[in-house]
């Protein structure tokens, strides 16, 4: 019986410890599995990622191929062009041998003074009206067809149409082309067209994010460009309204910009970052980059757009080639900054004002003075104060602090030339004549000796002396004649040479595009060479890991039957046990929910079980427990740490800070920011905390050690919205004023994926499975984005104006979202339909970035108001349950403790109130 005994127990143990050898075989093999079904998938995915690259490649080389033979063809056309260039240029230069030749001719009849007589007569009886005339390359311009139309300008007497256009000032105003149309622009931020005969409004640009500091148009009237203070330049299509290019690449206002008179393709702005840019408006990008260690506050484009003249601080006039950005000619202009600079009608002259209460008038050719104009009753204004000079080039203008308009005449300034070298011409006159004196009073006395025949012959030789005069007069004008011909023709074979030695440099440039795109293909071939290579052997490694897998596999089936068998057998002696253990079990459950039932209140368990969430209560905060001056500039995001008590701010001053609402004391700082911070966001574990700057970066700091542990760099414009996953430490989205949203890995510190939409977003928040992100935008409407894949989920219209903050729920299932309408909306984030609107006369919200928020218990909803008092509606009724006042400026932030209690807000004074 003993040895019975002993049998039927140990038989039993030793199938126990057999079933247990063989489970540890069994789980060590289905281990395996996974990681070589891991290691197949990341081969394919590689193999995928060498097509994709491989298939690009094939583009790109068609793409090169393509321009390559753009290039070769527009060669040919340059080679002709530049034939047909050479025999125009040997043409010109044998008329101007001939013409030479006219005028060593003409300079034996120099000594004559009947140019003088001729010039003193018109000018008596008045003929000369305005001298000198407007000239292009020394030609007065006659009423000919192919000669540009002459305007003759009339001085201003009476104040025809007087317009408040602009707010806060209006800094440039400009004609459009042979057109009554004029175009301003102010600290408004807005470009207004205006009809100068009636004053009405013609039309309104929107779109500036900054004060206009200047204005220019194209030729053609197609194109307005503004300089704006927001560091950018912006294009308008006149006719549509619609912005047609953002030149952005300043860092700093951008005060002065021109347009090309010979195309309209070409643009140069001038900014306060000592750079001069180059633009192309076909393309929508910078050319040329010019920096010099004085600002710019004004500029102006030659007639041909090669020369480009510019005043700066430092009160020196500089000329500088557009295409290489080097320095043609410089001339100390004023004594003090140059404020204005611009070009006559015709081009030859350069108008400069100065902070020095000068008006000097230079020749472009020779950089001299032709005149300078002064009133001691004129006084420049500012920096970017603009004079002009009429189109005929008579009259220079000038605006003054106390609000006069002063206009010289540039003709006075030529009469008093012209009156100078008519007393040198008489001068030369009456020594002449001294000289002569002697040989005609010889001439005189035998006139009397030999009688009236000597007389006759004398009067007859005076007379042919008169018709020499006349004679060697008419040379004279013919000859001026020939010399501005003779100007005019250099400056266009000028013209022609600076045109092949152009076409020269092009060529060149796409013969050196042409080696560099042969030398990019020959790299792209071997590595489509080696990839090939890799994907071969990528191919054989994966048919080897298949082929052991399913060994695997076939092996893994055959130890699984034996185990279930030998469980099936096990099984049949524990099923007394089993059900034994469950009807313990039932007694244990009905007696803990009895026990449940008993702790239950209002249907909500006050208790925290295993596994639940951590329940806390709020309660309606009464009395300003705490005032701390936390920021200079203002107070933007706070937050609580979470189940902590512990405070985040983040301000103007660049710092973040953390507090210890308890006392009111600060616990650490973080630095490194670059910009004002605009959000904060913390991982649900405290140990990273993420702000988002006007830097257009975000910056992630160590808790604990307080270094900066990444910098995401990425957006292009100011980031004013972040969120961190409550479900994963690991990922962070971000929405900045570039209309992007970006979902960002903490771990390896790069953008995983980016979401790209037409309006700006102002703040958004993770879902709680982290699968889904909730945004609010300018446009009003609150969007949900499928993280993966960037795609649009569902859209409502949340507000009439921009949403200003969007706030989830403790519980995950609704949105609080707050606008510019001064509304509070609640949304179930499952339905996206409102559960609740909260509101009230006195409450309005302070800014495109006022934070509102939900209470732990998310039976509170509490929002700051532009007088600086907090408001709190219940969420149960909607009605307001208690108005706290203590801020003495906008409140910008709110935020409830994750423990229930206490209640920060933050100001527009950088003040932090903590109430209890």
């Amino acid at each position: 019986m003993p040895l019975l005994w002993l049998l039927s127990i140990g038989l039993p143990f030793c199938r126990v410890q057999s079933g247990k050898r063989k489970l540890k075989i069994l789980k060590a093999s289905k281990s395996l599995v996974p990681e070589k079904e891991t290691l197949i998938t990341d081969l394919q995915n590689e193999l995928n990622s060498a097509r994709d690259e491989c298939s690009r490649l094939t583009e790109l080389l068609e793409e090169k191929s393509k321009a390559l033979e753009l290039i070769m063809s527009e060669h040919q056309d340059l080679k002709a062009q530049r034939e047909a260039v050479t025999r125009r240029a040997e043409i010109k230069i044998l008329v101007d041998r001939w013409r030479l030749q006219k005028m060593q001719d003409a300079e034996r009849l120099n000594e004559s003074n009947a140019l003088y007589e001729n010039m003193l007569d018109k000018f008596k009886d008045g003929s000369i009206q305005k001298f000198p005339h407007p000239q292009v390359n020394g030609v007065v311009p006659q009423s000919e067809d192919a000669a540009e139309p002459y305007f003759e300008s009339s001085i201003p007497s009476t104040c025809w149409q007087r317009i408040p256009a602009h707010d806060g000032g209006c800094a440039s105003i400009l004609f459009e082309y042979t057109s009554s149309k004029l175009i301003s622009g102010g600290q408004d931020r807005e470009i207004k067209i205006w009809d100068t005969r009636s004053g009405s409004l013609s039309n309104i640009l929107y779109g500036c994010l900054g004060s206009v500091l200047d204005l220019s148009i194209t030729p053609d009237n197609k194109f307005i460009i503004a300089a704006i203070s927001s560091n950018d330049l912006n294009v308008w299509d006149a006719n549509s309204g619609r912005i047609h290019h953002i030149l952005t690449g300043h860092i700093n206002k951008v005060c002065a910009v021109d347009v090309s008179r010979s195309s309209s393709r070409y643009v140069v702005s001038a900014a306060y970052d000592r750079t001069i840019k180059v633009w192309d408006l076909q393309k929508g990008y910078c050319n040329n980059t010019i920096i010099f260690h004085s600002n710019c506050n004004s500029l102006s484009l030659s007639t041909d757009g090669l020369t480009l003249c510019s005043g700066h601080v430092d009160g020196n006039l500089r000329l500088w080639d557009v295409q290489t950005g080097k320095l043609l000619g410089e001339v100390a202009a004023h004594s003090q900054a140059v404020t204005s600079v611009s070009l006559s009608q015709y081009g030859n002259m350069i108008l400069t004002s100065g902070r020095d209460n000068l008006h000097n008038l230079f020749d472009i050719r020779t950089f001299e003075i032709c005149g300078t104009f002064r009133s001691n009753a004129n006084r420049v204004a500012s920096n970017w104060t603009r004079s002009r000079i009429s189109p005929d080039e008579s009259y220079v203008s000038a605006g003054s602090v106390d609000g006069s308009v002063h206009i010289w005449a540039y003709e006075e300034v030529a009469i008093e030339a012209i009156k100078h070298a008519l007393k040198a011409l008489r001068k030369r006159h009456l020594v002449e004549e001294e000289a002569h004196a002697p040989a005609l009073a010889a001439l005189n006395r035998p006139f009397v000796l030999q009688g009236s025949e000597w007389k006759e012959k004398a009067e007859n030789l005076e007379v042919e002396l008169q018709q020499c005069y006349k004679a060697q007069a008419r040379l004279s004008e013919q000859l001026v004649v020939e010399v501005a011909e003779s100007r005019a023709s250099k400056s266009l074979l000028q013209e022609k040479e600076t045109l092949i030695t152009d076409l020269q440099n092009e060529l060149n440039q796409a013969r050196d595009e042409c080696s560099h795109l042969t030398e990019l293909l020959g790299e792209k071939t071997k590595a489509l060479e080696l990839l090939m290579a890799e994907h071969q052997d990528l191919k054989a490694q994966i048919e080897a890991i298949t082929l052991r897998a399913n060994n695997a596999e076939a092996e893994n089936k055959t130890l699984v039957d034996r185990w279930m068998l030998q469980k099936m057998q096990d099984a049949e002696r524990l099923n007394e046990a089993n059900a034994l253990y469950g009807d313990m079990l039932d007694k244990v459950k009905v007696a803990s929910i009895e026990k449940l039932a008993r702790q239950q209140v209002d249907g909500v368990v006050r208790q925290s079980e295993d596994g639940a969430e951590f329940y806390v209560e709020s309660s309606i905060p009464s009395t300003c427990k705490q005032r701390i001056p936390a920021h200079d500039g203002g107070c933007a995001s706070i937050l609580f740490e979470y189940n902590s008590s512990k405070l985040i701010s983040g301000g103007q001053d660049r710092a973040i800070k953390m507090w210890d609402t308890t006392s009111g004391s600060l616990t650490n700082s973080f630095y490194g920011c670059l910009g004002s911070v605009l959000d904060l966001s913390i991982t649900h574990d405290n140990k990273f905390i993420i702000a988002a700057s006007s830097s257009n970066n975000l910056y992630v700091w160590d808790a604990n050690s307080g270094r900066i542990r990444h910098t995401l760099t990425g957006h292009i414009d100011k980031v004013c919205a972040v969120d961190v996953s409550k479900f994963s430490s690991r990922y962070v989205v971000s929405a900045a004023y570039d209309r992007t949203i970006k979902v960002w890995d903490l771990q390896k510190g790069y953008c995983n994926n980016t979401i790209i939409f037409h309006s700006n977003c102002n703040s958004l928040a993770f879902s709680m499975d982290a699968l889904t992100i909730c945004s609010g935008h300018v446009d009003g409407n609150l969007r949900l984005w499928d993280v993966q894949t960037g795609k649009l989920l569902s859209e409502v219209a949340a507000h009439s104006q921009a949403v200003t903050s969007v706030s989830l729920s403790r519980n995950g299932n609704m949105i609080l979202t707050s606008g510019r309408d001064n509304l509070h909306n609640l949304f179930d984030i499952r339905t996206l339909e409102i559960c609740g609107t909260f509101r009230s006369n006195a409450n309005r919200v302070a800014s495109n970035w006022s934070r509102s928020c939900i209470s732990a218990d998310d039976g509170y909803v509490t929002a700051g108001s532009v007088d600086g008092s907090v408001h709190i509606w219940s969420v149960s009724n909607g009605k307001m349950v208690s108005t706290l006042k203590e801020h003495t400026s906008s409140v910008l932030c709110c935020s409830w403790s994750g423990l229930g209690n206490p209640l920060a807000t933050s100001d527009k004074s950088g003040t932090i109130c903590i109430w209890s």
